[in-house]
């Protein structure tokens, strides 16, 4: 399969997704979450890559949620609380910080 297939199926996939909200008696859970490299993906040091970002926001609903579950990683040992608050930033989605 190449970019193309995986690109339309994600895509499909995703704007076929209703998402739940409060009080809705019937919807339907996405079955896959996506998560992204945050370096080099999402943002080259603290430039986001605007292609990336746009993508990115065909994720988030009306009510600035993500359509599907989204988790972000990256392999820097250090600042991940601040990465999550640029990505916050520049994403338009709040990000929190996870430390292990």
């Amino acid at each position: 399969m190449d970019e193309t297939d995986m690109g339309t199926r994600l895509y499909r996939a995703l704007t076929s997704t209703q998402c739940c909200v409060m009080g809705e008696r019937s919807c339907t859970q996405p079955t896959f979450g996506i998560c992204f490299d945050v370096d080099g993906v999402l943002a080259r040091g603290a430039a986001a890559i605007p292609a990336a970002v746009a993508g990115f926001k065909r994720l988030i609903d009306d009510r600035r949620q993500p359509r599907v579950p989204v988790a972000f990683v990256t392999n820097s040992l250090s600042r991940n609380c601040d990465k999550a608050a640029h990505l916050s930033t520049i994403l338009g989605v709040q990000v929190a910080c996870f430390v292990h």
